[in-house]
């Protein structure tokens, strides 16, 4: 691996790493993985593939983006045609998704959290993506009330969807869950997809009237599909 950048910011060290075997570029803040590009820009993550092919289940014209890192979830959406809204608390973000994962100029780029940017503006979308978490690989705090829930739910209205990623170490582990109660109190329904009996999984937390009810698919390589055999849909169990 070769060490592109490692900087320390006001919201903690990143590391940017280039595989010498694949060309792969890694994206860490503190000891957390973040983002994984291939050599054309496109993510390596599957659960990304999975939150895109759901905001893109409605047919969204406005997209935003809470959490950046490599902005690999903007890329794909800007390339579909999406005008897309991309929000971290840490602009240094923005300067490393352009400089190492090829993320587009075309994308909006705002320094804001998530949850102050929905109280101030009244901007709607069609979809928006919680995908934000702290050096120490904690989702913050206000991004898990159910206040916030309720300002997306504005933002969105009845077509739109809502998906948020969360980390879950082991099938015991229910704080996916719990933030589906939170969603569904603010008044959205809820689907989760899980990689359920997998440890240190990615889940996705996907509310919304619109919201699809079987793993929307595209024209997926042979590495994502391979990956998506593993994935079901459920409801919350807490």
């Amino acid at each position: 691996m070769e060490l592109l950048e490692d900087v320390d910011t006001p919201h903690g060290n990143i590391k940017i790493l280039e595989s010498n075997k694949d060309g792969t570029i890694t994206y860490y803040q503190g000891e957390c993985f973040q983002s994984q590009i291939d050599k054309h820009g496109t993510s390596t993550c599957a659960y990304i593939h999975v939150m895109k092919n759901v905001m893109m289940s409605v047919k969204p014209k406005r997209v935003l983006l809470i959490g950046s890192a490599g902005g690999t979830l903007a890329t794909l959406l800007h390339r579909e045609g999406c005008q897309v809204t991309l929000l971290d608390i840490n602009a240094y973000a923005f300067t490393l998704a352009k400089r190492y994962f090829q993320l587009p100029d075309g994308v909006q780029c705002l320094e804001y959290d998530g949850y102050a940017y929905l109280q101030t503006s009244n901007e709607s979308f069609d979809a928006i993506a919680i995908d934000a978490f702290n050096d120490k690989g904690i989702i913050p705090l206000q991004l898990r009330k159910k206040a916030f829930f309720r300002l997306c739910r504005e933002a969105v209205g009845k077509n739109g969807v809502v998906v948020m990623n969360v980390m879950t170490a082991h099938d015991l582990d229910l704080e996916a869950d719990r933030i589906a109660e939170k969603m569904i109190e603010a008044g959205m329904p809820v689907v989760l997809y899980d990689w359920s009996g997998t440890q240190d999984r990615n889940t996705l937390v996907t509310a919304g009237q619109a919201v699809p009810l079987q793993i929307p698919m595209g024209n997926e390589p042979a590495w994502l599909k391979k990956e998506l055999k593993g994935i079901s849909c459920r409801t919350s169990v807490v």
